[in-house]
C-alpha cells in the first residue's frame, strides 16, 4: 500500500547518512535470553508501556483528516472521509485490539548510558544495553528465514510533520485504493487504508516520550499474513513473535557494543560478560562500563 511507500520516503532516509547504533536495554536476564536464543522479542504493541500506544496516532490521523475535509472533495471521497473520521476516533478513543494486537515492536534508543534507560528497562541496577548496527539489523530483515513484515525506523514524535505525513498518505492511500480496488465498496477500501494507518501509526509517538530517542524494529501482521505468535508470562500473559538472527555469528556481526549498567561490582559484571559473549558467539564484543554514577539503596 501506499502507507508502506511512504514509510520508505520519509523513515529510511537516514541509511544514507549514517549507521546508528541502537541500544536496546535490558537485564542481565533478557540479555542472556537474547544472546542465547540469537533471538529478539517483539512484543505486541498493545501490552507496551506507553498507555496511549497508537491511540496518538489516531489524534494525529484524525487531524490531518480534517485539513483533507476542510478542501472540496468530491461525493465519494467524502463517503470515505465520513468512515475513516469513525475509525480514526475510536482509535483516538482506546485501543483497538483487533489491529494493535497484529503489530510487534522491539524498542531501541539512540542514547548509550542513559539514566533514563536504565531506570525504565535495565531494571534501575544490574543492567545491560546491547548496541546493534541499524545495518545489520535493516539487513537481516530481509533475510530468507524470516517471514516478509518486519521493518525498522526511527519513531516520530514531530506533530506538525506527522500531521503532513498523515496528509500525504490519506491522499496517496485514497487514490492507490480506488485504482487498484474499482469495485471494492466505499466501507471496504476505507477499511484498507484505516489498516494501512498502522504502518506509520506504529512509529507515532507522543512527544512526552521524545526523551528516549526511540527506535522500532516492528512486525506487521495484516491480511493473510499472520506471525507465529509465542506468550511469555510476567504482570500478565504477554504475547510477541520473534526475531531470528540465524546464528551465533550474525548476531557476533550485528553488535556493536554491549554495555554494562549501573551496578555495584560493574568490573566483574564486565569480565563475567565478556566471557559469557566470547563462548556464546564464537568471538570477542566490545564490553563497556557505564560512568552514570547511580546507585540504588
Amino acid at each position: 500500500m501506499a502507507a508502506r511507500l511512504l514509510s520508505e520516503r520519509f523513515w529510511s532516509e537516514w541509511l544514507t547518512d549514517e549507521d546508528p547504533i541502537l541500544y536496546h536495554y535490558t537485564d542481565a536476564v533478557g540479555l542472556c535470553g537474547i544472546v542465547e536464543s540469537t533471538q529478539l522479542w517483539l512484543t505486541s504493541s498493545a501490552y507496551l508501556n506507553d498507555a496511549t500506544e497508537n491511540q496518538h496516532a489516531g489524534v494525529l490521523l484524525r487531524r490531518a483528516l480534517h485539513k483533507i475535509r476542510a478542501r472540496d472533495s468530491g461525493e465519494r471521497e467524502a463517503a470515505f472521509y465520513d468512515y475513516l473520521d469513525v475509525v480514526f476516533h475510536n482509535a483516538q478513543s482506546s485501543p483497538r485490539l483487533d489491529i494493535d494486537k497484529q503489530t510487534f515492536v522491539c524498542c531501541f534508543s539512540t542514547r548509550k548510558d542513559s539514566l533514563s534507560q536504565w531506570r525504565g528497562y535495565g531494571g534501575g541496577e544490574g543492567g545491560f544495553s546491547i548496541g546493534f548496527k541499524a545495518s545489520a539489523l535493516w539487513d537481516l530483515k530481509h533475510s530468507p528465514a524470516l517471514e516478509p513484515g518486519f521493518w525498522l525506523l526511527p519513531c516520530d514524535y514531530d506533530e506538525d510533520r506527522l500531521t503532513q505525513l498523515n496528509q500525504s498518505f490519506i491522499e496517496e492511500a485514497l487514490r492507490e485504493c480506488l485504482d487498484d480496488n474499482p469495485n471494492a465498496s466505499d466501507a471496504d477500501i476505507a477499511a484498507m487504508m484505516a489498516i494501512g494507518a498502522q504502518w506509520i501509526g506504529a512509529a507515532i509517538k507522543h512527544p512526552a516520550f521524545s526523551d528516549e530517542k526511540e527506535w522500532r524494529l516492528i512486525y506487521y501482521g495484516f491480511g493473510s499474513r499472520k506471525p507465529k505468535i509465542s506468550y511469555r508470562g510476567n504482570s500478565t500473559i504477554t504475547p510477541y513473535t520473534k526475531f531470528e538472527f540465524g546464528s551465533a555469528e550474525n548476531l557476533r556481526k550485528a553488535i556493536a557494543e554491549v554495555w554494562v549498567g549501573p551496578q555495584r561490582h560493574p568490573e566483574l559484571a564486565a569480565s563475567a560478560l565478556k566471557d559469557f559473549l566470547s563462548s556464546k558467539l564464537d568471538g570477542d564484543v566490545l564490553v563497556k562500563v557505564s560512568d552514570t554514577p547511580y546507585r540504588r539503596l
